[in-house]
């Protein structure tokens, strides 16, 4: 590679790594606003706010519902973490 091959590359990079960061932001801002979107509905299911078997069945629903919830936000939060960490690697891979 050239000189300005390499420059351009890092600009490339760079490019890509701002903008990584910037959806990295996004989707930790989204999962802070969502982790705890249904925990109220669980605390109450878990205190009782319903009874038999129809209640039971509703909390166990909304207990799984958070539960993807938080995996899914979780996955996302670290499926954008790694991309960065890999853009910064190629990045100072050029330096």
């Amino acid at each position: 590679m050239t000189d300005g091959d390499v420059q351009a590359r890092r600009r490339d990079l760079q490019a890509k790594l701002d903008q990584a960061q910037g959806v990295l932001s996004r989707i930790q801002a989204i999962s802070d606003q969502h982790w705890s979107l249904i925990s109220s509905s669980c605390q109450a299911m878990q205190a009782g706010a319903w009874f038999g078997p129809k209640a039971r069945q509703f909390g166990a629903a909304v207990d799984s519902h958070q539960a993807e919830l938080r995996s899914s936000l979780s996955e996302a939060v670290t499926s954008a973490q790694q991309k960065v960490a890999d853009l910064r690697s190629e990045l100072s891979g050029l330096r």
